[in-house]
């Protein structure tokens, strides 16, 4: 009877915890059924020994059926512990999601505006002098002998305080003298300088009349209606003037250099990116080692030196060197003499009378000559391997026989035109 009461007990309490909602307190013993199982063990042989010790005839069947309670409390005790541990098994296996980490400060860039200076130059500054690792360089003039000075500053932190500390540290200082030295003054990164992100953009107005030098290693240099000399020089960026009153040198190693409307001799330098250099009033000097080159309206003399790109030349009144490794090169309108030094490539003349003593040499080159009608000119064409065809003649066969010359005159012969290629061909056209 005892074991009866206990079975109904315990499934009178599975049922109940079978439909709590909030938390299964019942299935939580389960953990401890082997202790249920050994107490309802105990009760069994202390039923026994005391059946025995009263000498009842029902002992079997009373045996019996307590063996029955008993194992039939181990069954569901052993089932509902099962599948408990399973459950509880799974949840511990359930991926526990990865923290998203989370950096302990945020890095932040930020254009700063630098505080404005303004300086009077001294009676004997005669030069400007800017340097500007960091950055570009604006210069316009000024009728004031009031030099002013802004700029911005590119930097990275972590909060205000520090975008400000590192913006002021990267403010241009001011020397004065006899040359005025405006200079952003950067301590050097450690590692590799091209990571550096650090960044100083200036905008300065000098007065006209100054002797202009600025220096930049990263960063372009635009100098726009200015009234003095002007030294100009970038390692990383480009350079462009536009109606300066004076003398220009430009140099940009991995750059362009434009200039336009210079009224003084300009000199000009592009090791990588190409020139365009448009109505200079002086001579003109132009070395490019790659890009295109494009050069017109200059009124003084023309020594220009350009490879590996296209070379364009147009309206030059003073006398023209030309030298070109390879490419194409075309000229119109030179005015004056005419010394040209091809290697490989092709060299154009377009159009325009020659009103000079002309001298083309090449060695791997096609030479193409469009000559009006009206030209005064004595044609010489050598070639030692190639086609020579004259204003209007022709040299037959020449592409295999070594050596062919022709020469003709045009009108009254007044200037040379001597062209020669070792293994290049000529050509004339007479046109309208």
């Amino acid at each position: 009877m005892t074991s009866a009461c206990t079975l109904l007990a315990l499934g009178l309490l599975l049922f109940l915890d079978l439909f709590s909602t909030d938390r299964h307190w019942f299935l939580g013993s389960l953990n401890y059924w082997p202790f249920v199982a050994g107490g309802l063990l105990a009760e069994l042989v202390y039923s026994v020994y005391k059946i025995r010790r009263k000498r009842l005839p029902e002992r079997l069947k009373l045996d019996g059926r307590s063996l029955g309670l008993l194992f039939l409390v181990t069954v569901f005790s052993v089932n509902f512990y099962l599948g408990a541990t399973k459950e509880a098994v799974g949840a511990q296996e359930e991926p526990t999601p990865a923290p998203t980490p989370t950096s302990l400060f945020s890095v932040t860039q930020k254009d700063i505006e630098l505080p404005k200076f303004a300086a009077t130059l001294r009676q004997d500054t005669r030069v400007v002098a800017i340097q500007n690792p960091l950055g570009k360089v604006e210069v316009v003039g000024t009728q004031e002998r009031v030099m002013r000075i802004s700029g911005t500053a590119h930097v990275t932190g972590t909060d205000d305080a520090m975008l400000q500390t590192q913006a002021l540290s990267l403010a241009p200082v001011v020397d004065f003298g006899e040359t005025m030295t405006v200079a952003v003054r950067a301590d050097k990164p450690a590692g590799d300088e091209t990571k550096d992100t650090r960044r100083v953009d200036l905008r300065v107005e000098v007065p006209l009349g100054t002797e202009l030098s600025i220096r930049t290693q990263r960063g372009d240099i635009t100098v726009g209606n200015y009234n003095g000399n002007a030294n100009l020089a970038t390692k990383n960026g480009t350079v462009s003037v536009d109606r300066l009153t004076g003398a220009l040198t430009a140099v940009s190693q991995n750059g362009k250099v434009s200039a336009a409307s210079v009224t003084g001799n300009v000199n000009v330098t592009a090791q990588g990116g190409g020139a365009a250099v448009n109505d200079v009033l002086g001579d003109l000097v132009v070395n490019s080692d790659g890009g295109d080159v494009q050069v017109q309206n200059v009124s003084g003399k023309l020594d220009f030196t350009a490879n590996y790109g296209k070379m364009t030349i147009t309206s030059v009144d003073g006398d023209v060197v030309l030298h070109s490794r390879n490419g194409l090169l075309t000229v119109t309108d030179l005015e004056a003499a005419v010394t040209a030094t091809v290697t490989d490539g092709e060299f154009r003349f377009a159009a325009g009378l020659v009103t000079g003593p002309w001298m083309i040499t090449t060695t791997n080159t096609k030479v193409s000559l469009n000559l009006p009608k009206d030209s005064s000119l004595k044609f010489l064409g050598e070639t030692n391997k190639g086609v020579i065809k004259g204003p209007t003649k022709q040299s037959p066969g020449s592409a295999t026989k070594s050596g062919a010359l022709i020469t003709e005159q045009m009108g009254a012969g007044t200037y040379p035109l001597t062209v020669r290629s070792d293994n290049g061909s000529i050509f004339v056209e007479v046109t309208n």
